[in-house]
């Protein structure tokens, strides 16, 4: 819709303070990463997170297959290059155990990590 006001305008791409309850501009939304159908990661995986514009990170789906599982989440301050060697610059933000009986995606909630547009 159009809006006379652009300040606290549900529907102008921007999340205004007081303007909590509008899900088109304040989400949650959902971000889907490449998929791997025949792959596997036994060691874990790392990836970057570069925001276009500020988001909040609560939660991490992940697709696993059946059986027992455990699912630990770290984070690191920028870009995780040249730190995957190095234990000290990262920070445990959940662990989760999952026992699948079939193949599905599975959420881990974690506190909330916000990420400054075009922060890594």
């Amino acid at each position: 819709g159009q809006c006379i006001n652009t300040m606290l305008c549900c529907g102008n791409g921007i999340c205004e303070a007081g303007e909590s309850d509008c899900r088109a501009d304040c989400g949650p939304f959902t971000i889907h990463a490449p998929e791997c159908v025949t792959c596997t990661t036994p060691f874990g995986i790392m990836f970057d997170v570069t925001a276009k514009k500020n988001i909040v990170i609560e939660e991490i789906a992940f697709r696993h297959y059946k059986g027992d599982s455990a699912v630990t989440i770290y984070t690191t301050t920028g870009t995780h290059y040249d730190k995957s060697e190095n234990p000290e610059v990262w920070t445990k933000i959940a662990h989760d155990r999952y026992n699948a009986l079939e193949i599905g995606y599975f959420e881990t909630k974690i506190d909330p990590i916000e990420v400054k547009e075009g922060e890594v």
